[in-house]
């Protein structure tokens, strides 16, 4: 009886083994890409060539202005959301160039940019947000007053109507 050497069939596995899986990996990045930052609602270069200056601005903007919590709750459909914009005194601030972003966290498919929101009664305010799915969502606001521009972030939970 001859003895087998079975070595060269297991490196030979190996290999295949391994180009099957290098391709797997392949597959699984291309249907699934990389989603660009949205966070301060610029191309990441340009965010990290000033983020010193954005984290400064936004202290000193957090040292004079409050951004009033919304009252609204985002539910599937249309949607209105509004917040205040006061000084630390409470005065309200109807002067300020803002400009809204609604996504999601892990994708930027539904995104949906709104430009110089209305200032009523006290509230800015932005009419018929569209929510398409249930789960996370968030606001990021751009607010601009003087030379102070600051970003911030509100994330809600949207549900189905009951």
């Amino acid at each position: 009886m001859k003895s087998r050497n079975y070595w060269p069939h297991t490196v030979v596995t190996m290999i295949v083994l391994c180009v099957i899986a290098c391709a797997w990996t392949i597959k699984i990045a291309l249907d699934n890409p990389v989603q660009m930052s949205n966070l301060y609602m610029d191309k990441y270069q340009a965010v990290d060539d000033n983020i010193n200056t954005i984290l400064i601005q936004t202290k000193q903007f957090d040292e004079k202005y409050r951004v009033g919590s919304p009252e609204s709750i985002l539910n599937i459909g249309k949607n209105d959301f509004s917040f205040k914009l006061n000084t630390l005194d409470g005065l309200d601030i109807s002067n300020a160039n803002l400009k809204l972003l609604l996504t999601r966290p892990e994708t930027r498919e539904f995104d949906q940019v709104l430009d110089n929101l209305d200032f009523k009664n006290g509230f800015y305010e932005a009419k018929n947000l569209d929510i398409p799915k249930v789960g996370r969502w968030i606001v990021r606001l751009k607010i601009e007053i003087d030379d102070l521009v600051a970003f911030k972030n509100i994330e809600y939970m949207a549900s189905k109507l009951h």
